[in-house]
C-alpha cells in the first residue's frame, strides 16, 4: 500500500468515526425527545382528566 493510500484510508477511518459519533448523538437526542413527548402527553392526559372532573 502506498503512503498516499495509507493516508487516504486513515482519513476515511477518521471520517467514519466522526459520522458514527454524530449518528450516536442524533440517536440519543431522538430518544430524549421521545421521552419528553411521552412525559408531555401524560401531563396533558392528567390535565384533561382534571378539567373533566371540574366540569361535573
Amino acid at each position: 500500500m502506498t503512503e498516499s493510500q495509507v493516508k487516504q484510508m486513515q482519513e476515511m477511518q477518521e471520517a467514519i468515526a466522526r459520522l458514527t459519533e454524530s449518528n450516536n448523538n442524533l440517536v440519543q437526542n431522538q430518544q430524549l425527545a421521545m421521552l419528553a413527548i411521552q412525559e408531555l402527553a401524560e401531563r396533558v392526559k392528567k390535565l384533561e382528566s382534571k378539567a373533566q372532573k371540574e366540569k361535573r
